[in-house]
């Protein structure tokens, strides 16, 4: 089942205005960290790096395809909806820690989310974690509107 799915306008603004990165400088983010780690710890609090994938984003359905064995045995696939979840970053190189907008209950105000892989903070199996319940909210935590990717 298809849905449409409408990103954020705050998204939108941040990509116009060269505050998100572009598939000709997404590079740059594995030879200068953007987001500064102190604001990073904020959200995701045993994470060093972010690195943020540029548009068009991935369905998480989409890399279940590709990779079953992964997402099935550690993307936590039960606690969301793959079709509705896109994928718009990570949490730095050979990391499988993804960061996601989870449309599960909107279709236009995705909460941001990540997969917290087992053993952080005592837990025993992955699972999604909000870090924001807005684009905007995470946005704003990680001073986006200063970053650039040029």
């Amino acid at each position: 089942m298809q849905h449409k799915l409408i990103l954020p306008l705050e998204l939108l603004q941040l990509i116009e205005t060269g505050h998100w990165p572009t598939r000709e400088n997404v590079s740059k983010q594995n030879i200068r960290q953007v987001i500064g780690a102190e604001r990073l710890k904020k959200l995701a609090p045993e994470e060093h790096h972010l690195y943020l994938e540029p548009p068009p984003f991935t369905p998480v359905a989409v890399l279940r395809d590709q990779n079953r064995a992964f997402w099935e045995q550690d993307g936590a696939l039960d606690q969301i909806i793959p079709e509705r979840t896109l994928v718009i970053g990570d949490f730095g190189p050979g990391s499988d820690t993804v960061l996601a907008l989870d449309y599960c209950d909107t279709r236009t105000d995705p909460a941001v989310i990540r997969l917290l892989w087992r053993g952080a903070y005592g837990t025993s199996n992955n699972k999604w974690v909000l870090m924001a319940k807005t684009f905007r909210e995470f946005a704003d935590a990680l001073d986006l509107w200063n970053a650039r990717f040029d």
